[in-house]
C-alpha cells in the first residue's frame, strides 16, 4: 500500500509541473575547461621552459636506479646441506569444457609432469650477489651446467653481468624464494620426474 501511494504522489507531481519561465539573468560558463587548459596552455608552457625535459630525465634516472639497485633480501648462509621436495602433480578441481560445453577433462584428472615432459637439466641457483664466495660458486656451477640460471636475491645484477659476462637474473619481490620456501643460500631448484628438488648447500 505504501509503494502504491509513493508512485501516485510521484505521478501527481509530474502532472502538476509547470514551466515557470526564467527569473533573473543567465550567463554562460566563464571558466575554461580543465582539460583544454592542460592541453592547450599548461603543457605547451612546460615544454617551452624545459620542465617536460626535466621531468622525463628524472623519470629515466629513477627507472635506471631501480634496475641497477633492485630491492633485495638478505638470507643467511647455509650451515648444513638440506634437501626437500615439492610435488608438481596437478589435479583438476573442476571439469574442463570446450566452447560447445563438451567435457574435455573430468574433475579429478591428475597430471604428472614426468608423463608429458622429458627430463631436463634446467636449474635455478639462488645466491647473494654481494657474497663473493657465492658468486664464484655460481660461476663454477654454470661451467658445469649450461642450463643453469643464476638468480640473485640481493645485490646488483647489471653490475655483476657486466663484470662476469654472463646472464644474471633477480628475484623481484622475493616471489621465487617464497614459492620455493628457501631459507638459506646458496640454493638450487630443479625438477626430478614429478617433483621439484630444493637444495640448500654449504660452500
Amino acid at each position: 500500500m505504501r509503494k502504491i501511494l509513493l508512485v501516485w504522489l510521484l505521478l501527481s507531481g509530474s502532472v502538476m509541473a509547470k514551466n515557470l519561465g526564467i527569473y533573473g539573468p543567465t550567463y554562460k560558463i566563464a571558466e575554461m575547461d580543465a582539460f583544454d587548459w592542460i592541453v592547450n596552455q599548461r603543457l605547451p608552457e612546460l615544454e617551452r621552459n624545459g620542465e617536460i625535459d626535466k621531468m622525463n630525465a628524472k623519470l629515466r634516472e629513477k627507472s635506471q636506479d631501480r634496475i641497477e639497485n633492485p630491492k633485495g633480501i638478505r638470507l643467511p648462509k647455509a650451515t648444513k646441506n638440506s634437501h626437500k621436495t615439492q610435488s608438481l602433480v596437478y589435479t583438476l578441481p573442476r571439469d574442463v569444457k570446450d566452447a560447445a560445453n563438451r567435457v574435455l577433462f573430468k574433475k579429478g584428472t591428475t597430471v604428472r609432469p614426468e608423463d608429458v615432459l622429458p627430463d631436463s637439466n634446467k636449474t635455478l641457483l639462488f645466491i647473494d650477489g654481494e657474497d663473493l664466495a657465492q658468486v664464484n660458486f655460481a660461476l663454477l656451477e654454470l661451467k658445469k651446467n649450461n642450463f643453469l640460471k643464476i638468480v640473485l636475491v640481493n645485490g646488483y645484477p647489471l653490475e655483476l653481468m657486466r663484470k662476469c659476462g654472463v646472464n644474471i637474473y633477480f628475484d623481484q619481490h622475493q616471489k621465487l624464494i617464497d614459492r620455493f620456501e628457501i631459507n638459506a643460500l646458496p640454493a638450487k631448484v630443479y625438477r626430478r620426474k614429478s617433483s621439484l628438488i630444493i637444495e640448500e648447500m654449504v660452500i
